[in-house]
């Protein structure tokens, strides 16, 4: 089944036909990419673990309003853009953190994901964003 388009996928789960089965197909063949776009804005392996959790929950629940008028995902894309966004400004109010504990936090988590295992620059580069004033990052 892993032969067939997401086209065609979204077909058969419209036919209630394997429909779990296509939609995990989907979620495998979307996930590493959706992941990295969203890991690009929030930095954080967790958070962009529940965000993109939320995204195929959202795909799941909202697959009768895709219309086929774009690639299948590049409306992926777009619930997991406005779904990081969304998540963004819900944790901004909350987030009353000194920056020497934020850089901090950057590194351990660029150290301990394993993504980014052995990839020092990864890591200079997040401890270097990490200094930045809140609006430049």
């Amino acid at each position: 089944m892993n032969q067939f388009t997401d086209k065609e996928l979204l077909e058969k789960i419209r036919r209630n036909e394997r429909r779990y089965e296509a939609f995990e197909i989907i979620v495998r063949r979307h996930q590493e990419k959706l992941y990295s776009s969203i890991r690009r804005m929030l930095r954080n392996h967790e958070d962009t673990n529940d965000v993109i959790q939320n995204v195929f929950l959202k795909a799941w629940k909202n697959l009768d309003k895709f219309k086929g008028e774009s690639a299948f995902y590049t409306w992926l894309y777009r619930i997991a853009y406005n779904e990081t966004i969304n998540f963004i400004n819900a944790n901004k109010k909350h987030r009353h953190v000194d920056l020497a504990d934020t850089e901090y936090a950057q590194i351990q988590n660029s150290e301990a994901d394993h993504i980014y295992d052995g990839d020092q620059i990864k890591r200079k580069l997040d401890a270097a964003i990490a200094r930045l004033p809140e609006k430049q990052k």
